[in-house]
């Protein structure tokens, strides 16, 4: 007796996607039914269109008339292996768009790491005192971030100043060496004496 309430208790969150799902394919259905005749008048082809859902217990339906889909399924079947290549069906359909919806969120979580150890970069510079919060895996990241905006702010020296100053392209070359290394090595100490102190409080 339990059982049998077991089988007969469904679930209402099941019941309401059902209904959804049988209102898409009928709606899905009739737009099917009208495009067919369309695309066989506007591009000149034989096409048909064979629907059939047991999961709606609906009858099988075959859209045109039975002579198109006599010529249209045997010039399926006879397909080059590339055209076939592109068919998919709702299993490969739905793999398909789970491997790009997986890559895309990779996409945005590394988007989202990277403006995250920006801010807290910025934050630092600012003098809020923040990195003793962070872990070892952020303090390592963070540290190859500054390392490469500091990389790109030297780049950019070199190719800025001999093309705007040329008459201080020569001062530059003689005396902003020792000043830029001193400057860099007070970023970098900085960053340094934050971890190491980060590490000590931890």
């Amino acid at each position: 007796m339990h059982e049998q309430r077991k089988r007969n208790t469904k679930n209402p969150f099941c019941n309401l996607l059902q209904k959804a799902r049988k209102t898409t394919y009928k709606k899905r259905t009739k737009g099917l039914v009208k495009k067919v005749p369309e695309l066989t008048t506007l591009c000149g082809i034989e096409a048909c269109a064979i629907i059939y859902a047991p999961d709606f217990d609906s009858q099988l339906e075959v859209v045109v008339p039975r002579e198109c889909m006599t010529l249209a399924v045997p010039s399926s079947r006879s397909c080059p292996v590339e055209t076939k290549q592109l068919m998919v069906n709702q299993e490969s359909f739905l793999e398909q768009s789970l491997a790009k919806a997986t890559q895309h969120l990779r996409k945005l979580c590394k988007e989202n790491r990277q403006k995250e150890l920006k801010t807290t970069m910025f934050q630092s510079l600012k003098g809020k005192w923040i990195l003793h919060s962070l872990n070892l895996i952020d303090l390592k990241e963070l540290g190859l971030l500054v390392k490469q905006n500091l990389k790109e702010i030297d780049n950019r020296l070199l190719w800025v100043v001999p093309r705007e100053c040329p008459t201080l392209a020569v001062q530059v070359q003689e005396a902003a060496p020792v000043e830029t290394k001193q400057l860099m090595v007070n970023q970098e100490s900085f960053f340094e004496q934050s971890f190491s102190q980060s590490y000590s409080t931890s």
